[in-house]
């Protein structure tokens, strides 16, 4: 009687064993690449989600915008101390750089940032620039990661707006 396994057994054994761990590994990469998209989805998400939470309080306490175009916007603020600073929100116009207030990055990763001025605040009268009429900002960010856009309908609320004539 014959104990233990002839050589040619063991290589067959050792080959069948490779060949499912190299089947295991080549279907796990896709696994592991959709957790590292996931993650970054995530990450740019919520990069965004906090620059427009940025946005929103910097917006509700504008009381003056001397400068407003399409990828700059500079005003005056005015803390909860009722102290006014001037302040300006840029984006170079380059994808993958970041979006500044007032020399420091409020958020990276910036494919495209966009500001829109409308005339009334339904929306209607899209300008490129600020003027005295504008009521309402769109601000759109797109990040580069993802491509995913966001967009965020401000309204300035301290700024002193002239009447509107009685129809």
């Amino acid at each position: 009687m014959k104990r233990g396994f002839t050589l040619i057994e063991l290589v067959a054994v050792l080959l069948l064993v490779g060949v499912l761990v190299a089947s295991s590994v080549v279907s796990l990469i896709p696994v592991a690449e959709g957790l590292v998209q996931a993650r970054q989805n995530a990450t740019a998400l919520r990069k965004s989600r906090l620059a427009f939470a940025r946005l929103s309080r910097e917006f509700a306490a504008i009381t003056n915008v001397s400068l407003g175009g399409p990828h700059t916007i500079q005003y005056v603020f005015l803390d909860s101390a009722r102290t006014l600073y001037l302040r300006s929100l840029t984006w170079s116009g380059t994808p993958g750089e970041p979006l500044m207030l007032s020399g420091r990055p409020l958020t990276d990763d910036v494919g495209d940032f966009r500001l829109r001025y409308y005339d009334r605040p339904d929306g209607a009268g899209y300008a490129s620039s600020w003027s005295t009429n504008t009521r309402l900002v769109e601000v759109q960010l797109q990040s580069l990661a993802t491509g995913d856009s966001l967009a965020l309908r401000l309204s300035p609320r301290n700024v002193l707006f002239r009447e509107e004539p009685p129809e």
